[in-house]
């Protein structure tokens, strides 16, 4: 059986079945073939993990989340016990507060002591409130802190830990991720880094690790409370492209390029997975060998199980992007988290999955979470591009947000959301990440046999001249896979 964030991998074998919490463990099996899975690795490079039951193995098969795997002599079945997008219409009878208390609550141990990552943002602030209301201990916050002035984000949580009377913890960490902290990461893990806080969640776990074994965490708020809203004002959009459309094109075009909207004639699914997708399909396309894009049928299979996903999880745009991330981008999301403080020794708990929790969430409507700022603010955000209005004229998470207003410092209620504090635009043109840079642009690269080195060259060249996060993030993709490729093949 499997649940969210706790992965069975499994493979059928001559006369025999084989499973395990992780794909390295399979690979051991002599009749397992360690053949990488071509697909796999384009689902990694364009989202950062491999979706489905998918692996980067062909071998090797993933149990989906709320799902129970029947093995016989003859045969093995699979049958689905839990679905968010089942959920009944009928209300909860507990409140919101009473729900997650109660999973914060459960997540304690008697006679262990429990620690909180808190960043000073909304999810792991509400977390360190409710385990300031139920530990039976004086609980202890950690907070990592990035060696740049420029993203310290840590009063925010100074504050938290102050209000909340909280012992806490500042943890330094590195702006830039060593070479040597990757390839450990890697070989624990069995498969490549993805996201790019993934190392430097290890190294503040592993301080945790000298006083606890059990960390709660926040993930999961942004996914159920639709905290991205970048993604979630999606229907905005699709009503000013359907505007757009009635325009001449000599008006639309100009309008559109302002808005960040894409051609008049793009669907929902082709928006919703321009703004998802780390690496476009375009661009990665360009850089593969011929004998990869051939391998991967030019990403057409991959996008025809993204445009099934995306379409089986409700009626409107909102209801599919949200069960998309609660059934798709959440469980890859967990195992990052689960896999990557238990490498350290320390057992992630996260309270905001609670299925009692999700099951309220889900049943909320849209402008319970989010919400315009004002009864002006739509007509202000009109001629605005999301990335400029959100957070600024709507409220990402406001019921999470009314609910601690008065319990929270209101500089946690009113902040933005932020990620994980990693300039990842300035490492990659920097010194920083020459060490990654030199594995795939010197020696010979295990990635040549899906990359064309000589356009990847050409790629870094012209994108590095403005280069920002996003292609920051191409590039710390193509440089973990790497790491990978070279330990698989060691």
């Amino acid at each position: 059986m499997s649940e969210i964030g706790s992965p069975l991998y499994y493979a059928c074998v001559d006369n025999g079945f084989v499973f395990a919490s992780q794909p390295s463990a399979i690979l051991q099996w002599p009749k397992v073939r360690s053949k990488l899975d071509p697909i796999g690795l384009s689902s990694f490079l364009s989202y950062r993990a491999v979706f489905g039951e998918r692996t980067f193995f062909a071998d090797v098969r993933k149990l989906q989340p709320g799902t129970w795997l029947k093995i016989t002599a003859q045969s093995h079945e699979q049958t689905c016990w839990w679905d968010p997008a089942c959920i009944n219409d009928g209300r909860d009878c507990n409140s919101l507060e009473t729900v997650i208390g109660s999973a914060v609550e459960e997540h304690l141990l008697p006679h262990t002591p429990v620690a909180a990552l808190l960043s000073g943002g909304l999810d792991s602030s509400v977390l360190a409130f409710e385990l300031s209301r139920h530990s039976s201990q004086r609980p202890t916050c950690f907070t990592g802190i990035v060696c740049d002035d420029v993203y310290d984000k840590s009063s925010y949580a100074v504050d938290v830990a102050k209000s909340l009377k909280l012992a806490h913890v500042l943890v330094q960490l590195p702006g830039a991720t060593s070479l040597d902290v990757v390839k450990r990461l890697t070989a624990l893990r069995g498969h490549p880094v993805g996201m790019h806080n993934e190392a430097a969640m290890y190294l503040l776990a592993r301080a945790v690790s000298h006083s606890h074994k059990v960390l709660l965490t926040g993930e999961g708020a942004d996914e159920i409370f639709l905290g991205y809203s970048r993604i979630f004002r999606l229907p905005f959009d699709l009503r000013r492209q359907g505007l757009l459309a009635a325009l001449p094109d000599v008006i639309g075009r100009p309008a559109r390029r302002h808005l960040g909207l894409p051609k008049f004639k793009a669907s929902e699914f082709e928006i919703f997975l321009a703004r998802y997708t780390y690496f476009p399909q375009v661009e990665k396309l360009g850089l593969a060998t011929p004998a990869w894009r051939k391998e991967i049928g030019h990403d057409a299979g991959l996008i025809d199980w993204m445009n099934n996903a995306y379409h089986s999880g409700g009626v409107t745009a909102v209801e599919r992007i949200r069960q998309f991330f609660v059934r798709h981008h959440l469980p890859a999301l967990l195992e990052m988290v689960d896999n990557t403080t238990m490498a350290a020794g320390v057992e992630s708990r996260v309270p905001f999955t609670d299925h009692r929790i999700v099951a309220l969430a889900l049943r909320m409507s849209f402008s319970e979470h989010l919400r315009w700022k004002h009864a002006f603010a739509p007509f202000q955000a009109a001629l605005q591009p999301i990335a400029q209005f959100s957070e600024t004229l709507d409220i990402s998470k406001a019921a999470l947000r009314t609910l601690y207003r008065d319990r929270l410092p209101a500089s946690v209620i009113t902040r933005k959301k932020l990620g994980f504090p990693l300039p990842l635009g300035k490492w990659a043109t920097d010194q920083s990440s020459a060490p990654f840079r030199d594995l795939i642009f010197k020696d010979s690269p295990a990635i040549a046999d899906y990359l064309d080195i000589g356009a990847l060259r050409r790629w870094y060249a012209r994108r590095s001249q403005a280069a920002n996060d996003a292609f920051g993030k191409q590039l710390w993709l193509i440089c973990n896979l790497e790491v990978f490729l070279r330990q698989l093949s060691s």
